[in-house]
């Protein structure tokens, strides 16, 4: 591997968090929260794949171990800047809440960038939706049929979820 590669990825890493933090911001009116993350995502997807040496990077990255050991090991600084700028948008009580943003925010740019990297004729705005998607299923009323039986006696999590809010 090229020794000049991972620094290279790990500040296009810095620049992803810093575009991640601006589209909070900018799109912080635009409604609820999973517009604000779908808007997050979009901007740092179509920016990376603006880049000449975007295939290039991912590749990098794809190849080898160490470079995405490198990303993984700033995970956690990362998640806190954004997790920060969700505080601030939605309310310092938020503070679960913007963590668990910030952490879907960011896979879910990881996870659009390794989808238009192995198929980069999908639209980046329909991986992300089809993302948002399936992520939004996390709080569905009712569980996804996979043509099982529940067995006789237990309960669905929808309905103790729904017993929970009807108390508090």
């Amino acid at each position: 591997m090229n020794g000049g590669a991972l620094p290279l990825v790990v500040f296009a890493t810095d620049a992803y968090v810093d575009l991640i933090v601006q589209a909070i911001h900018q799109s912080a009116n635009q409604g609820p929260p999973v517009e604000v993350v779908r808007a997050a995502v979009m901007c740092v997807a179509e920016f990376v794949v603006a880049q000449p040496t975007a295939r290039r990077s991912m590749q990098i990255v794809d190849e080898h171990i160490e470079v995405k050991a490198a990303q993984l090991s700033r995970l956690q600084q990362i998640e806190s800047r954004v997790a920060a700028e969700f505080r601030r948008t939605f309310g310092p009580r938020n503070h679960p809440r913007a963590t668990a943003l910030a952490a879907t925010t960011l896979m879910l740019v990881d996870v659009t960038l390794r989808s238009w990297y192995r198929d980069g004729a999908v639209p980046l705005a329909r991986i992300v939706d089809a993302l948002i998607d399936a992520v939004s299923l996390l709080g569905a009323d009712r569980p996804i049929s996979r043509g099982r039986r529940r067995v006789r006696g237990t309960k669905s999590l929808s309905a103790a979820t729904r017993r929970h809010r009807v108390r508090a």
